[in-house]
Parts: structure tokens; C-alpha cells; sequence
């Protein structure tokens, strides 16, 4: 089994163990993901939900401003420390 589909499972046993304000998120997200290519297009649909964004803060760092934490590593490490 599949880790969307292992988690779409456990949403959906989840979902109606809880009621029914848990399973309408759940249908409201397969409604959109079933949805999203005929709307869209395969590809921009695809590309749009499943690739990868990256953004730079190019003005802020040219400016000088330098970030207490750089890279995700370093931020979630600070924020999940023991004394944080």
C-alpha cells in the first residue's frame, strides 16, 4: 500500500470514528484532488500541487538583513529545543 493511500485509510477510519465534521474534510479533499485536472490540466495540475516552490528573499538578503535561522534545519531545531 501506498503512503497516500495508507494515509487516506487512516483518515478516512479516523473520520468515522470522530463523525461527520472529520469526513467532510476528508471528501472535501478528494472531491478537489479528483477535481483539480479536469480544471486545470494534467500537467499544470501536477505541476502546481505536486512540484516544489522555492523562494528566495533576494531584496531582504541584499538589504543586509541576516535571518536568526537560515535553513529549516536550523529554525525547527531552535523551536524544538528543550529550554525553547
Amino acid at each position: 500500500m501506498s503512503a497516500l493511500a495508507a494515509l487516506l485509510v487512516r483518515d478516512m477510519r479516523l473520520a468515522v470514528r470522530v463523525g461527520g465534521g472529520a469526513l467532510m474534510g476528508v471528501l472535501f479533499f478528494l472531491v478537489v484532488v479528483t477535481l483539480m485536472p479536469f480544471a486545470l490540466g494534467p500537467d499544470l495540475a501536477s505541476e502546481m500541487v505536486l512540484a516544489g516552490q522555492r523562494v528566495l528573499p533576494t531584496k531582504l538578503t541584499a538589504a543586509g538583513y541576516v535571518f536568526d535561522h537560515p535553513d529549516i534545519d536550523t529554525a525547527l531545531g531552535a523551536l524544538l529545543a528543550p529550554g525553547a
